[in-house]
């Protein structure tokens, strides 16, 4: 049963009154993981939206075939999964729970039953994931500016190194060459 002041909170459930979420709950399945447990693995089929109520889970991606990026670390009261309520695409990401994990669970079919049985509540969840995927647009924005802006840093910082390797590189061949000379 859904616990309606945990939920009022949740970017998911913005707008809904007790009354909604009641109408919601039966939609939604609950799950529970292990901590160590994987809970999908990135380029698995994107099924369902996840709503952590309480635990830990993280969120990784392979950056090549020997590196796994940690991308985030989500807790009770935040979401993931959005994108599989709205594309076809498969998960970008990995997902393990680091700590005993209680869900509840969306799934794209029982998402896709609301447009039809429930209309007011579907527009409703799409308004909000809409806008939770906004704002995560905007924090990988934000990311992507100052991951560019360390490099860019990086870089002059390359440009002003090698600009002094040959400096003294010219330097010490001109001490090197006299002696050179006389031999």
């Amino acid at each position: 049963m859904l616990e309606f002041a945990k939920l009022k909170d949740s970017p998911l459930f913005l707008g809904f009154d007790e009354q909604a979420l009641k109408e919601l709950a039966p939609h939604f399945e609950e799950k529970r993981q292990t901590s160590g447990s994987t809970l999908f693995a990135e380029d698995d089929k994107g099924d369902a939206l996840y709503y952590i109520e309480s635990g830990l889970v993280r969120l990784t991606k392979m950056a090549s075939p020997e590196v796994e990026v940690i991308v985030t670390e989500l807790g009770a009261g935040e979401l993931f999964g959005e994108m599989a309520l709205l594309t076809s695409a498969p998960r970008t990401t990995a997902c393990q729970v680091v700590d005993y994990s209680k869900f509840l669970v969306l799934s794209k079919g029982r998402f896709e039953d609301l447009e039809w049985t429930a209309f007011p509540l579907y527009a409703q969840l799409v308004d909000n994931l809409t806008a939770v995927i906004c704002r995560r647009l905007g924090a990988v924005t934000a990311r992507v500016a100052q991951v560019l802006e360390d490099l860019d840093e990086a870089a002059t910082q390359r440009i002003e190194l090698e600009a002094q390797v040959s400096r003294s590189r010219d330097s010490l061949i001109s001490l090197w060459a006299p002696a050179e000379k006389k031999d």
